[in-house]
């Protein structure tokens, strides 16, 4: 487990562009385990796909996404979706392993954050050769952080964030074993891969809200 010594330029950095990345933060085995239920559990994700449409203005052209999603309480979900979504969360025993690592995570969540916040859930994302995510700053969302734990199999896959400083997208790769904070309103996007069929990149997310 990292100190606070060790986690001062996370702290920083995250207070400067509400993201960060800290490595070696999540147990091989914890991997293992989510990697081993996520195979599992994929084949009932919803697809989400949103097509791009020209503006009306005739410049440019809307966001658009495609992936798949595993996330009973998205308030977008399929009902019946999400019900059966949400049985299997508990059933694989996913939800239960996501709550305990929520706990175990807490304090070191809180210290990067430099906040106190609360946990709502866990959910995991899945991306195939060529799905994506356009930019977007998920205002949506609300106060929400999201904590991800990034696990690409087969492929090499990142996340983009815009940097306010350069007005560039940057780079910042999935590594198996770091945990991704990503803050609200941050302007991000999830790039495609290229990859053999079989090559998926997972990303479990446990989804915590600022409190007070």
């Amino acid at each position: 487990m990292h100190d606070m010594d060790n986690l001062a330029e996370f702290v920083q950095e995250f207070r400067r562009d509400r993201f960060t990345q800290v490595p070696d933060s999540i147990a091989q085995s914890d991997i293992i385990l989510l990697k081993t239920l996520m195979s599992k559990l994929v084949v009932g994700a919803e697809t989400v796909t949103v097509t791009h449409k020209l503006k009306s203005s005739g410049e440019g052209i809307t966001g658009g996404s495609n992936y798949l999603r595993f996330d009973g309480g998205h308030p977008t979900a399929d009902s019946a979706v999400a019900l059966r979504q949400n049985e299997l969360l508990t059933t694989s025993g996913l939800s239960e392993f996501g709550s305990g690592l929520a706990a175990n995570l807490h304090s070191l969540v809180e210290n990067v954050l430099d906040s106190r916040v609360s946990y709502e859930r866990c959910y995991f994302l899945a991306y195939r050769p060529g799905h994506y995510i356009s930019a977007h700053d998920d205002r949506q969302t609300g106060n929400r952080i999201n904590v991800q734990i990034p696990i690409p199999v087969d492929c090499r896959s990142c996340i983009r964030t815009l940097d306010q400083r350069t007005g560039l997208m940057v780079n910042h790769e999935d590594i198996a074993g770091q945990l991704r904070f990503l803050g609200p309103g941050v302007w991000h996007d999830v790039p495609p891969f290229v990859g053999y069929d079989a090559a998926i990149r997972y990303v479990f997310t446990l989804r915590y809200r600022y409190v007070g």
